[in-house]
């Protein structure tokens, strides 16, 4: 909210837990949902968590397949997911993001540093699908 209320987000349109999405009526305007965002945890993948065990990742990712299911059954217009943009998050939630074949999938990588001349260097990426078919 605090990214995005400026821009008309309403505190009635986020949900904290995407896992509980699937399962849940939705109140959806003219029939489709326009989009959905996800930023999906990245503790387990991040590199200043050096500790991070490959069990601990492959919870995280079914925990990571287990929201998006919200795409599957409400099939909003637009997805947008963002995270870590690093080979043992970013090949997974490509791949997690594949098995929604009723999505056109575009990816971008995000360098704050260079391309907005901020401190951070943590290089993050974005996929937009778009719904190609019903």
């Amino acid at each position: 909210l605090h990214t995005w209320g400026p821009f008309g987000l309403q505190p009635c349109n986020v949900i904290g837990d995407a896992c509980e999405l699937a399962a849940r009526h939705l109140e959806i305007t003219n029939g489709r949902l326009a989009c959905f965002v996800a930023t999906p945890d990245c503790a387990a993948f991040s590199k200043m968590n050096r500790a991070a065990k490959a069990c601990k990742q492959a919870d995280e990712l079914a925990l990571i397949r287990a929201s998006l299911k919200f795409i599957g059954v409400h099939k909003p217009a637009r997805v947008i997911v963002e995270n870590l943009d690093e080979p043992c998050v970013r090949d997974h939630l490509s791949a997690i993001l594949g098995e929604h074949d009723a999505y056109h999938w575009v990816t971008y990588p995000y360098c704050p540093a260079r391309q907005n001349a901020s401190i951070s260097t943590r290089k993050r990426r974005f996929w937009i699908g778009y719904l190609a078919k019903i």
